[in-house]
């Protein structure tokens, strides 16, 4: 088990294509210092690194190839880094070599450069998972059924017209603020039956007449 002056040295990495595969991973963390059985890698999920975490101790460190191997947004970052202070922890990325982290560098002037890279490593994240996310698109047209407002409209001519005989179509949509024409054909979705009375002539049906 390789060590540094005051701890183990362990590595981590998450193989992907186009960068890291599982060999070359492998490889540059072994150059890097740290020996084949303190070697933890996800191809999905995170349980070997919580299982890297859960064996170290204080005076350890950890190597990773990339920053984003253990996180995907700068929170996630902090929170992983917080954990390993907590236990005394150090930690190093071969991908970004001017992360260090060590009770040095969380002091003084190597404090500001590391929160100064920090920020730029958050805006390099954020671009990377606005790329990554679906473009979501909207549908064209006019949007199918009936809207809302529309609805209550209806529903409203509706019950007028059950309870109130005495009103014509014409005067119940004038008071819900309805189409005449749309009334009509939502009358006749609803199974109504409905004669439309011409100016000046009677209708001759049982039904209701408007």
């Amino acid at each position: 088990m390789k060590r540094n002056n005051r701890g183990t040295i362990r590595g981590y990495f998450r193989p992907s294509e186009g960068t890291y595969d599982l060999q070359s991973g492998i490889s540059a963390l072994i150059e890097a210092g740290v020996c084949s059985g303190n070697l933890f890698f996800d191809q999905e999920g995170h349980a070997e690194l919580e299982r890297l975490i859960a064996q170290t101790e204080a005076g350890d460190t950890v190597i990773v190839l990339r920053l984003d191997d253990i996180c995907t947004n700068i929170d996630e970052l902090f929170r992983t880094v917080r954990r390993l202070l907590l236990r005394g922890v150090g930690l190093q990325s071969l991908g970004e070599p001017w992360f260090r982290l060590t009770g040095e560098t969380m002091q003084g002037p190597a404090l500001y450069e590391l929160i100064a890279r920090l920020h730029d490593l958050s805006v390099h994240l954020q671009s990377r998972t606005s790329r990554a996310e679906p473009v979501v698109r909207r549908p064209v047209g006019r949007p199918k059924g009936i809207r809302a407002e529309y609805r209550k409209k209806l529903d409203a001519a509706l019950q007028l017209y059950t309870e109130r005989r005495e009103l014509s179509v014409a005067e119940i949509c004038g008071k819900v603020g309805l189409n005449e024409r749309t009334f009509y054909r939502y009358l006749d979705q609803q199974g109504f039956r409905v004669v439309r009375r011409p100016k000046g002539r009677k209708t001759k049906t049982n039904a209701r007449a408007d």
